[in-house]
């Protein structure tokens, strides 16, 4: 069994192996994101599980890291 509170902050990836292997099903993951648009990169990492730890569960996971402005160019 996985204890989902441990899936915050892992990389979108792992969480989906660890519960995998744990036998529990993934039934929606969700991009959140600020408002407006604003410019992000790098992997997804989950910020959100709703569900049992028997599954099945929704993850909702965000970009790592938010490009400034400056640095779009």
């Amino acid at each position: 069994m996985v204890a989902i509170r441990d899936l915050i902050g892992v990389e979108l990836d792992e969480a989906q192996e660890r519960l995998a292997r744990a036998g529990v099903q993934v039934s929606t993951v969700t991009e959140t994101r600020p408002p407006r648009d604003p410019a992000l990169e790098g992997p997804f990492r989950v910020v959100r599980v709703r569900g049992e730890e028997r599954g099945p569960v929704d993850l909702m996971v965000s970009r790592e890291r938010y490009v400034p402005p400056l640095a779009r160019q």
